[in-house]
C-alpha cells in the first residue's frame, strides 16, 4: 500500500506539460460571444499545459479581430466578398416580428458551406491525397502543417466536421457556446425523442 501511495504521488507531482496535448479548435463565430466562449476555452486548456491552434470561421463578419486568447496560432477564414450577415432580415429590421421556419437555418449554414464547395482536382498534404473539399488551400495547409491529437469544433454547420475528417486526427469532440439546438443535435448524431424536441420541428420545411 505504501508503494501505492509513493507511485501515485510521484504521478501527481509530474509536471503537466508530460501530458500535454496539440489541441486543434475549429470554432464558427455567428456572434462576439461565440469568439469569448472559445477563448475561455482555449485559455483553460493552455493554463493546463495543452498547445492549442484555433481556427475561426467567420460566418458573422461583423465580429472582428481574433479574440483575447493565448492560441499559438491563429488563422482565420474570411470571405474575399463579405458574407452579407448585415443583410440578415433579424438585422435589417430587428424589432419586426418573422416568423421563424426550421428551413431558414439554410440561409445561415450557406454562409459557412461556402467554404466546402467540392472541387474536381486534388491536393497532397502530408505525403498523402486528400480530396480537396475546402475552397482555402492555406486553411488545409494550416491544419496539415501539424499532427494534432485531438480537434474541438462548433456544431453548428457540417463544415468543420467534414474538414476535420479530412485529416488523420485521432480524437474529435464539440463545444457549444449557447443552448443546444435540434439542429445541433442532428449534425452531432444525438438522438432527439419526441418529448425533447423544439417548437422548430412544428413548422414547415421549407
Amino acid at each position: 500500500m505504501f508503494e501505492l501511495f509513493k507511485m501515485l504521488s510521484l504521478i501527481l507531482c509530474i509536471p503537466h506539460g508530460i501530458f500535454s496535448l496539440r489541441v486543434l479548435f475549429y470554432t464558427t463565430v455567428y456572434g462576439k460571444s461565440h469568439l469569448d466562449f472559445a477563448d475561455s476555452l482555449i485559455n483553460v486548456l493552455v493554463e493546463k499545459g495543452h498547445t492549442v491552434d484555433l481556427v475561426i470561421s467567420r460566418i458573422n463578419d461583423m465580429v472582428i479581430g481574433n479574440g483575447g486568447n493565448q492560441a499559438e496560432r491563429i488563422y482565420s477564414i474570411d470571405m474575399k466578398n463579405g458574407t452579407g450577415w448585415a443583410k440578415r432580415p433579424h438585422l435589417q429590421d430587428p424589432f419586426k416580428e418573422l416568423e421563424f421556419y426550421y428551413g431558414n437555418f439554410r440561409e445561415w449554414n450557406k454562409i459557412g458551406h461556402d467554404i466546402c464547395e467540392r472541387k474536381k482536382d486534388e491536393k497532397h498534404f502530408e505525403k498523402k491525397s486528400i480530396p480537396d473539399s475546402v475552397n482555402d488551400d492555406h486553411l488545409l495547409n494550416f491544419i496539415a502543417s501539424k499532427k494534432y491529437d485531438i480537434a474541438i469544433t462548433s456544431d453548428f454547420d457540417f463544415c468543420a466536421l467534414g474538414i476535420i475528417s479530412l485529416f488523420n486526427i485521432p480524437a474529435r469532440a464539440t463545444s457549444n457556446p449557447c443552448p443546444i439546438t435540434s439542429l445541433q443535435t442532428v449534425v452531432i448524431g444525438i438522438p432527439n425523442p419526441p418529448s425533447t424536441t423544439i417548437r422548430e420541428f412544428r413548422f414547415h420545411i421549407l
